[in-house]
């Protein structure tokens, strides 16, 4: 029987962030200068074909898509509350996403692409 690590450790590791528990659906942060609660959801995860985001303003957000080696694999620039990023061209595997906006407020979160 062969094993294929990633997927075993993946099953293991998915429901787990670096503090706990982490509901992979939605998360929020807290900007500990200004106090202020920043909600942002990223679904589906695990995702197929697209990633759509949820940021808690209209502002003006980049997000960068990173493989488990740092490559930056997508970089996207969009104006608005939602958001998307097509995965068609990435392949299977565990990524870090990281969303900036303009005034400084930023995310990020480990996503999953499957086939």
């Amino acid at each position: 029987m062969d094993i294929v690590a990633h997927e075993v450790i993946w099953n293991f590791v998915k429901n787990y962030g670096l503090m706990g528990h982490l509901d992979c659906a939605s998360n929020s942060i807290s900007d500990q200068w200004n106090q202020v609660k920043v909600d942002w959801s990223v679904f589906p995860n695990p995702a197929n074909n697209q990633l759509n985001i949820a940021t808690p303003d209209a502002a003006s957000w980049s997000f960068n898509l990173s493989n488990a080696q740092g490559q930056v694999m997508q970089c996207i620039q969009s104006s608005g509350s939602t958001h998307t990023i097509s995965c068609d061209n990435l392949p299977p595997g565990m990524y870090w996403m990281r969303g900036d906006d303009a005034n400084g407020k930023h995310f990020s979160t480990r996503v999953v692409i499957e086939r």
